[in-house]
């Protein structure tokens, strides 16, 4: 199994990939991401959480949000607005995230539902 290790993984003059770790245990709250180098534009956002088959990839310009999730729940696919990262690794369990930007990445305001448990993995791809 490959090692997940936190930082950037690849940058050019156009974007930046930058992975980041959360404990969807937390409480609701912010979780600021850096590394970008740049106020961005727009970001794709991939996450899971580590050892299960719940994931989202979300879509963003830092105010308009919209996501596809695998739902580890139900073992289906969904989607939202308004939200980035939607991880629901049991049923009624949710950890929601809306990314918006700053001059070097952004923050995730996270909502917690419930009692959702995991890491989080959240790969990055801003675009300047």
């Amino acid at each position: 199994m490959p090692v997940f290790n936190p930082g950037v993984l690849y940058s050019d003059s156009r974007f930046k990939v930058t992975v980041h770790t959360y404990d969807v245990a937390t409480a609701s709250g912010n979780q600021t991401l850096t590394g970008a180098g740049f106020t961005p534009k727009a970001a794709v956002i991939f996450a899971n959480i580590s050892a299960t088959v719940t994931h989202s990839i979300g879509l963003t310009n830092g105010t308009t949000h919209s996501v596809v999730l695998g739902n580890g729940a139900a073992g289906n696919f969904n989607s939202t607005d308004g939200s980035d990262i939607c991880l629901q690794p049991a049923s009624g369990n949710y950890a929601l995230g809306a990314l918006t930007f700053n001059s070097d990445g952004g923050v995730i305001a996270w909502t917690k539902q419930a009692s959702p448990t995991g890491t989080a993995n959240i790969y990055v791809m801003w675009f300047r």
